[in-house]
């Protein structure tokens, strides 16, 4: 905390950002006794506190970062950035996954969802999500390569016969 936290990340050694990192865990335990719990200050650190760290034997100590998941809370400035990794690239703050409904004589209707994971595992709850807002059955769906699984194949097949047309965008 005596210094600035871009110097600090690189200038630290993994074991000192770890030592670094379970000591502001605890200060937020700390912080976290002193805020009214019906702040927003309050909300924001149970929520890092909640997803960053547990409790062993008193004392706040950081999750494996495997059970971190992507939808954590990245920054508390900005609280509804998300990170997600996808192949080798790794985005950190808005990645979202569009739905347009398109029907001649009818408006079109846009829906959106942070996206945490896979495109292809963002589609049956789109088609879903979109048939309950147009009250009616989704007859074809373009959707780039990303949302083509054999899951959604099937999924497309058996839901009313649709007709699912995936490539490149």
């Amino acid at each position: 905390m005596k210094e600035d936290s871009s110097k600090t990340v690189y200038r630290s050694d993994s074991e000192s950002l770890q030592s670094n990192l379970a000591i502001i865990g605890n200060f937020i335990m700390e912080m976290l006794a002193v805020f009214p719990e019906t702040s927003p200050e309050h909300n924001i650190l149970k929520r890092l506190f909640d997803e960053q760290y547990v409790v062993k034997d008193g004392k706040a100590v950081l999750r494996d970062k495997k059970e971190v998941k992507a939808d954590s809370l990245q920054n508390p400035n900005d609280p509804d950035a998300t990170y997600r990794a996808k192949n080798d690239q790794k985005v950190q703050g808005y990645a979202t996954n569009i739905t347009e409904t398109v029907e001649e004589g009818k408006p079109s209707i846009i829906t959106s969802e942070t996206a945490v994971f896979a495109d292809c595992l963002f589609l049956q709850e789109a088609v879903e999500n979109s048939e309950r807002v147009t009250d009616s059955a989704i007859e074809e769906l373009y959707a780039d390569g990303a949302y083509q699984s054999p899951d959604n194949r099937e999924f497309a097949k058996n839901h009313n016969a649709m007709q699912l047309k995936t490539g490149k965008m």
